[in-house]
């Protein structure tokens, strides 16, 4: 965790996603976290920008569910999700999660 209170994870594969019920176990460190709600920002870097209806933020919070970032990604923890995106040569999402105080 950097000074800012924002994490960058790796990615989860989608063969991950939506798997049997249950969230597993947290991953260690991540539980004084599970307390606090935060925001999701979402930023796609593509060589076509998409329709703003096209944009889903579905699998990345099942994937991030599934690392163990926070236990569901219903209201109780997720306070906001916000989407951006830009024109680039190298196609890429950077997620930032935000934790409240």
């Amino acid at each position: 965790m950097n000074d800012k209170k924002t994490n960058h994870y790796s990615t989860v594969q989608t063969s991950d996603l939506e798997s049997a019920s249950g969230h597993g176990q947290v991953a260690k460190g991540k539980v004084d976290q599970m307390a606090r709600k935060c925001r999701v920002h979402i930023h796609s870097k593509r060589s076509k920008l998409a329709d703003t209806d096209g944009i889903s933020a579905k699998g990345i919070l099942d994937g991030l569910r599934k690392a163990g970032i926070f236990p569901d990604d219903s209201t109780q923890f997720i306070k906001e999700i916000t989407h951006s995106q830009e024109l680039s040569k190298v196609e890429e999402t950077i997620i930032t999660i935000s934790w409240e105080e």
